[in-house]
Order: C-alpha cells, then structure tokens, then sequence
C-alpha cells in the first residue's frame, strides 16, 4: 500500500519488513522501516516499526549494527513522517545482490566488442548501450552491482573494452564495480570454454601485464575514507578505476612474482583455471592473492595428499607458512573466533520448510546470534576500524589482511554438486561468494537450444541453467540467475535464506575492496539505496531500487 505525501520529499519509507544484518545475515526479529533518499540515492535512517524502548523491553536486537546514529542533516527529520511509504507487507530487505563474476546475460555478452553497428553508433556506443542494458534487466533478478567479466583477450581487445567502462562511469552508470579480467594468464590444461590461442604465460613478469592489459589500465586510484578518488601510478597501491578482479594461474612463468604488484595496482587478485600445487597455491595467498575463482572448476580435483588451490579451504594460522611448522593442539593455544570458521546457529532452520498457514513470523525467521556469534562480532570488530563520517557513512578499514581467501562457486546445482558446495562451506563460510558466470544466454524467457557464440560456425547450447559448448560435456558458464543460486545455496547448505543472502551481497562487498565494501552489500545510514525486497515464504524476488529508486516490481517494470 502506497500512501500519498502530504508534503513533497525526496525521501521514501520502505516499511515493515525484516531486515538482513550486516554483519552475520541474520535477520531482526521485528519489522523495521529503512528511509531512502531518492536524489541522493543513499540510506538516510533506519528504525523498528514499533517504538524503539518497547522492542528493547521485549527482547529485541538492536539495530547498532545497521547505522551510528540516524545520519539525518539537521533540519530533515519531519520528513521522516511526511514522506512517501511503500508497506512491504512482511517481506525480507536486503542490500542488492553482487555479482562478481558474470559474462553476460539477456543477449548481451561483455566480451564482444562490436565491429559495426546497424543504428549507427560507434563500437564504443554500442558496447556501452549493452553494459547498460544488462545493468537494467538483471534488476529483475535482484542484482543491483556487477563485475563484467572478460575471459581471454588478446591486447587489442583489452585496449578497446576496459578503457569504455570509464565513459559507462562518466553515464552515472553506478551498476557496474569495473571489470573482472578473467585470463588470459590462466593454464592451457584447465581452459574450460577460453580462447585457447588467447593463453599465455607472463614470461616478461610484470611488463607482460603492463603490454596484454596496457599501462593505462593498470594506473591505481587512491580511494579516501569518504569513498574519493585521486589519480595515481602504475603499481601505486589504492584501488583500481576500471578493473577490480583479475584471474590468474599462480604457477605460470612470471604470474607469482607479479601478484603484489598486481595487489598494488588495485586488483583483487584470484587464483583459477589453475594447476597450482598447494604450495603454490599458499604462496600466492601470502603475496597478496585474496581470493579463488569458481571453486571446484577448472582446477584439479581435490586429492588427499596434494589438495591444490582447493586445500586452501583447510588453511588455519600454522598451515599458512608451509608445513614444518608446530601446530599446538586447540587445548594448548588461543584460538582466534575471528579466523576460525563460524558455525551456523544450532537453531537456525533453513526457509521454506514450512507452511505459510498457521505459522508465526517468528517461527519463519532465524533466530538471535548464539553468544559464539556475538563472541566472534566482538573478536572481528577489533581487526578492522569502523568509522562515521558527518552524513552517518561508515567507512571501513582493515588491520590485517592474514586470512584465508574468499572463494566463489556456481551454486546451479550444475557446475557444482550440492554436497560438495556444502563440504566447501563448512569448510569457511565466511569466505563464500556466490556467482552465476552467467553468459549471455542467461535470460529465463530464452527457450533452451542451440545459439551462436561470437560467431556462426562456433554454436553453444542450453538446456535449462546448463551452457555446453555444443557437441561436448565442456561447461561453458551458466544460464542461471543470482536470486537462484541464493535460493539453491539455502537448500544445499541448510542455512536460512537470509545468510544465503549475505553471501551474494556482503561477502562479495568485502572481497572486493575497500570503495565497495564501504557504500554496498549492507543496509546502513549511509550507504547506497540498492536494495531487494524477498518474499520470505518462497525467496522469490518482489522488487529491486537502484539508488533509492524503484527499477524492477515483480507486477510491473518501472524505467
């Protein structure tokens, strides 16, 4: 129900809905209303529905952990019963989702560069008409950010496609993070669906990624507390303007003496499409590789003795340097709760075991954090700083970097069987990404078969959420949609919808960087308005706001 504003207000009223906490994607056990400004685009005030000293004396949480204080200029707060409400009705709202990793979707595919184009705009024009498009449509499937991906280029094409997305910036086009480079340094004996004459080695070190990517592309941008920008150097540290990921393979010639550059020159750096021993594997780890690429493919199966790049997962503190090293017994040692996997609360349930008839809504939603989880709230607060900016931003910085890596995975069901996504994440939960490698045939109306792929004689085909290269078992990305993989990871894992969430909206957030983790994948004074609303029965996808404004409804498609 949309309630007409007696006064004119930027600001909106998203009302009665639970909400996904920051920090373990639990959800409030109360209805709360997020206020959004819709010329800012930013989270202005967050508060229970019910009076704040009532939901207290009840039992409820509090919202600390959702803003510092209520982040209103002065002045501004009789807007906040004087706006716009929109009553969700009960529904879950969350940041919106992130994808890390997506080739393409709804017939566009971020890897193609146009030659010519029929309504005569230029290439770059085109491209970018196409970044654009898929920024509007995924909103359907609760994406808000996206880290396009290009598989394997050669230097022409790097030197046409990464330097556009600055203009799709200069477009206030704040969908898209900058690009995930996937390749071309990645092994010839785990290619998966890449351009095999595109492979190559960095024989050269680091002058070869400065002549495949070009030096302008690898210029690092200071990025300041208040989310700024200031221009930099090559290798100068910050965070990188155009491109926020790359994929390399550790053990190619010239690829692991160049990782804490690439770290310097603002690239999140992943290890994938590899052969990495586990050696190997930590040593990139401990010269600044942050993260592993689809976990389980195009790597080596998991082997007992030699685990890879996939052992990573078992790392703790004595096993980060290397074996020979005394590992005490758990009894004869302080244990980090911060470094350590974090459990699932005993009483979690996954969602939609229930029927809607007949059941409280806090039968339907997680309950409050064990004293284990508060314990580990408390033990991670003291290895970042958060602060407040004047506006109520906060902004995060870390004080250590010693962890193990995130690791994204293709929770289809295809790419990865179930059991073995759930092996993966009790491993190290906190580190989960969840991704589609979407490409452009992601599309739910496209009718499965077969379709081109960047040119006529070369044909892939779909058949559900599963990409083939045609006449072959070879996986070649995915047809599925992130909403779906969220709701997948909630059954294979047991885990309510909500942390399922968390691992699509926070946990990317944090994997890439400082500039986003500090203004998305979390609801917080402050903070971007990307926002989804879920119906917390079927974890279908009910609407989606893109800088405080509605884009997508799941009963109509607002422009």
């Amino acid at each position: 129900m949309i309630n007409a504003a007696p006064l004119a207000s930027p600001l909106v009223r998203l009302s009665n809905a639970y909400l996904v906490d920051p920090e373990d994607g639990s959800l409030t056990t109360a209805t709360a209303s997020v206020w959004i400004d819709e010329n800012s685009g930013r989270i202005v005030h967050i508060a229970y529905d019910e009076d704040d000293e009532v939901a207290m004396n009840s039992g409820r949480r509090s919202l600390a952990s959702f803003y510092a204080h209520n982040g209103l200029a002065e002045g501004r707060e009789h807007e906040l019963e004087t706006c716009r409400t929109v009553d969700l009705d009960q529904a879950i709202l969350s940041p919106g989702l992130i994808d890390v990793q997506i080739n393409g979707c709804f017939g566009v595919d971020f890897s193609d560069w146009p030659s010519e184009d029929v309504l005569g705009r230029t290439a770059e024009e085109a491209y970018l008409d196409g970044l654009e498009k898929a920024a509007r449509d995924l909103t359907c499937t609760g994406v808000t950010s996206f880290v396009p991906t290009i598989i394997s280029q050669t230097s022409k094409s790097y030197e046409n496609i990464v330097p556009a997305i600055e203009t799709a910036f200069k477009r206030a086009q704040k969908s898209i993070l900058g690009y995930h480079l996937e390749g071309p340094f990645i092994s010839t004996q785990k290619p998966g669906c890449h351009p095999q004459d595109n492979l190559t080695e960095a024989k050269g070190g680091w002058d070869t990624f400065l002549e495949m990517y070009g030096d302008a592309n690898l210029v690092a941008v200071k990025v300041d507390k208040a989310g700024g920008r200031s221009g930099g150097d090559v290798g100068a540290g910050g965070e990188n303007a155009m491109v926020k990921l790359i994929t390399v393979a550790p053990e190619l010639q010239g690829v692991m003496g160049s990782i804490r550059k690439l770290k310097d020159a603002g690239f999140v750096v992943s290890m994938g499409h590899s052969t990495a021993t586990t050696s190997q594997a930590l040593e990139a780890v401990n010269r600044g590789a942050s993260m592993i690429t689809h976990l389980f493919n195009a790597m080596p199966q998991l082997h007992h003795r030699e685990p890879g790049i996939l052992g990573l997962l078992g790392m703790n503190q004595a096993t980060s340097s290397g074996p020979g090293r005394l590992s005490l017994h758990t009894s004869q040692m302080v244990r980090s709760v911060a470094a350590s996997p974090r459990r699932c609360d005993p009483s979690d349930e996954p969602p939609f075991t229930r029927s809607r008839s007949g059941s409280s809504s806090d039968e339907v939603l997680s309950s409050s954090p064990s004293s284990a989880m508060s314990q580990q709230r408390r033990t991670r607060s003291t290895l970042m700083n958060l602060e407040t900016d004047q506006f109520g931003a906060q902004t995060v910085t870390r004080r250590s970097d010693s962890r193990k890596p995130y690791w994204s995975i293709i929770a289809d069901g295809v790419h990865v069987h179930p059991m073995a996504v759930n092996l993966a994440y009790q491993s190290h939960p906190e580190g989960c990404v969840l991704i589609t490698d979407a490409v452009q045939l992601m599309d739910p109306a496209l009718p499965d078969g077969l379709y081109p792929w960047r040119s006529p004689e070369h044909l892939i085909e779909k058949s559900g959420d599963s990409i083939t290269l045609s006449g072959t078992d070879t996986l070649a990305g995915a047809a599925v949609s992130l909403d779906t993989c969220v709701r997948n990871m909630s059954t294979f894992c047991s885990i309510p919808l909500s942390r399922a969430i968390h691992h699509a909206t926070r946990t990317p957030a944090k994997a890439l960087g400082l500039k986003v983790e500090s203004t998305k994948g979390a609801i917080r004074v402050g903070w971007d308005a990307d926002l989804c609303v879920w119906d917390r029965f079927t974890g279908q996808v009910l609407s989606t706001w893109v800088g405080g404004k509605e884009i997508y409804n799941s009963t109509s498609v607002k422009a």
